[in-house]
């Protein structure tokens, strides 16, 4: 190759390796600090912020507003400094009860409702130059004393370009990191990087992954536990029957299993509640239970604890009532034999259509889990939720003939009188021939 040749080659060369070098500088971090949304000078590139509410299956949505602060940021060398980041916000995502749509198939016994803040964040930002801004964007802690509030951070970068006409500026892209995490985030390693797109930006998400989390346990309201309305979960037990006993105490296997947003196990109040002249009253007695908490307020009452089973006792007309108790509870109700008795119960959910369970032989247990499954616990909702057995006592005629033998008896009887017929036919033709 001769000295000319050589020239060129080794001058396409330089150009190149500068080429790709400016190439790498025109766009200072926007391959660094992705995923990014991203934007043209048509259409900014836009980011939202995912309020995820954690609440209990059967939990309704609480009335809420979150909010969340930008407070600018900076990074030597990296980003325009913070005090000439114009001010952003603060932004507000509003939930309740509507928004159970968005949720998430429940999962353990707990539902995630997720929403994204609406409209442009950066819609009516003005940006004094071309540049990198970066902000850090938290949750303001509210005052609903039932939610717990997420304590997690991101840094936002907001990638400000010149138009190529040099008529203005753009959004060029939006880049996130996580600052500090939260529950959305689990053991994620601080700055790692997440996509910011509003909807997700791809098919594996449908919100933007700038989330903050945040778990909701209701409180619980201790009413009077004679008022129907304030009865937000009973187990009821009514004879049926001719000779049913209304005087015979049926044993109740019960277990109530905290709702899973709850940390701990908890204790719940329970009255035995039955309409004496007309008028419901609270009657718990150590014949419902051995252990009776008195009180001079509601009535005494039985402490019924989460996770552990409690053995109740329960007579005609009596109702074991529950007024304090988280929605998302769950529980289990089994009734024991009784001779003679046929059993069923009648389950309301949430105050919709009953589900009755039956069994069609007496001496035989009756539960709240339907036959052929295991396992299974009914939750408590908002709204009504009850577990009402009826035994029903065997059909018994007078002088002690059951009602159910009276076909077998019967049919004895035809017999017996077919054959004194039989028998008396064969000796009035006996008496005609000897005569």
């Amino acid at each position: 190759m001769n000295k000319k040749k050589m020239t060129f080659v080794r001058g396409l060369t330089i150009f190149v390796l500068t080429a790709i070098f400016c190439l790498g500088m025109a766009a200072p971090a926007l391959a660094s600090e992705g995923p990014i949304s991203p934007g043209t000078e048509e259409t900014n590139a836009d980011t939202a912020i995912t309020k995820m509410l954690v609440i209990a299956e059967g939990t309704e949505i609480p009335d809420s507003t979150f909010e969340f602060t930008f407070t600018p940021n900076e990074k030597a060398g990296e980003t325009a400094p913070a005090k000439e980041a114009p001010p952003i916000g603060p932004v507000l995502i509003s939930m309740s009860e509507s928004d159970r749509s968005k949720a998430n198939d429940p999962e353990n016994g707990i539902v995630s409702v997720p929403k994204e803040s609406a409209g442009s964040i950066f819609s009516d930002v003005k940006w004094p130059h071309a540049g990198v801004y970066l902000y850090t964007v938290k949750e303001t802690k509210g005052n609903d004393e039932q939610i717990n509030y997420s304590k997690g951070a991101y840094d936002i970068y907001v990638y400000v370009a010149n138009k190529e006409d040099g008529s203005g500026l753009y959004i060029a892209g939006i880049g996130a990191k996580i600052a500090v995490n939260d529950d959305s985030n689990g053991n994620t390693s601080i700055e790692t990087k997440v996509d910011p797109t509003p909807g997700g930006g791809g098919d594996e998400y449908s919100h933007s992954q700038i989330i903050f989390t945040n778990t909701y346990v209701k409180d619980i309201d201790e009413t009077d536990p004679t008022v129907e309305s304030n009865q937000k979960f009973y187990v009821g037990k009514t004879v049926t029957g001719d000779y049913g006993d209304h005087s015979k105490y049926f044993t109740f296997f019960l277990t109530i299993e905290r709702p899973a947003t709850l940390a701990a196990e908890t204790t719940y109040k329970a009255y035995v509640v039955e309409t004496i002249n007309g008028k419901p009253e609270v009657v718990t007695s150590e014949k419902n239970h051995a252990e009776i908490e008195p009180s001079e307020g509601r009535g005494d009452y039985i402490n019924v604890t989460t996770g552990s089973p409690i053995v109740i006792n329960l007579t005609h007309g009596q109702k074991l009532v529950f007024t304090g108790i988280h929605d998302g509870a769950s529980y289990f109700v089994e009734e024991a034999a009784a001779k003679d008795y046929t059993a069923k119960v009648e389950i309301v959910e949430n105050g919709e259509d009953s589900i009755t369970l039956s069994n069609s032989t007496p001496n035989t247990k009756r539960s709240t889990v339907p036959d052929g499954e295991a396992n299974f616990m009914r939750i408590i909702n908002s709204n009504d939720n009850f577990a009402s057995f009826f035994n029903n006592y065997k059909d018994t005629a007078p002088m002690g003939i059951s009602v159910d033998n009276l076909p077998y008896i019967t049919l004895i009887t035809l017999l017996i009188i077919a054959g004194a017929v039989y028998v008396a036919v064969k000796y009035r033709r006996r008496a005609q021939n000897e005569k």
